[in-house]
């Protein structure tokens, strides 16, 4: 079925989704970063996460009328595809979007070096580095739904105890929270190649 919606649908150079979707994305990246500095409710904050809803907007109205859309959004009808998606992005924003967030606030809020943000971070990558080989066994032992399960529930567990408790946290302790994102990222991403 996939196959069947992309030959319908043949690649192509779509300017306009282009434009509308780095527009988005632009805004919203500068709304985040620039929040901090200028605060949540600053008008440079405001006007961007509007022009990022505008242009989001009308990247999802284009793509629905052109006919040669560079989505297209009959493929999330297809259930593998959404749930592929939703575990996909959500596995991005939790896993890949904590050493950004956590590496500034460890420098700029606890007054870390470099080094010492690099060394908190070390047990949550070598989480990766020890069970990424062994990940095959553990699908075919468990299952590759399992072992997504287990891995979302495991990022949600660490971000979730990050989030409360980062402030009353030692060095220590914040490296074993962060560990447990940690070792989310192969019990999620490999089997979900598999899985979907």
């Amino acid at each position: 079925m996939v196959n069947a919606l992309l030959t319908k649908h043949p690649s192509s150079f779509d300017l306009l989704g282009q434009v509308l979707i780095v527009i988005a994305l632009g805004s919203l990246s500068y709304a985040a970063i620039g929040s901090g500095v200028h605060g949540l409710l600053s008008t440079s904050t405001i006007a961007s996460l509007l022009a990022s809803f505008i242009s989001f907007s009308g990247f999802i109205a284009w793509q629905n009328i052109t006919s040669k859309p560079m989505v297209p959004l009959s493929l999330f009808r297809i259930p593998n595809i959404m749930i592929a998606n939703t575990v996909g992005f959500t596995f991005m924003f939790g896993y890949f979007g904590l050493p950004f967030l956590m590496s500034m606030y460890l420098q700029h809020v606890r007054g870390f070096t470099a080094l010492q943000t690099g060394l908190t971070f070390l047990p949550m990558m070598l989480m990766g580095l020890m069970l990424t080989p062994i990940t095959h066994k553990l699908v075919a032992r468990c299952g590759s739904k399992r072992l997504i399960t287990a891995g979302l529930a495991l990022m949600t567990l660490g971000l979730a105890s990050l989030a409360l408790l980062a402030e009353l946290c030692s060095a220590q302790q914040l490296s074993a929270l962060m560990a447990l994102v940690g070792l989310s990222g192969p019990l999620i991403s490999p089997p979900s190649q598999e899985c979907y």
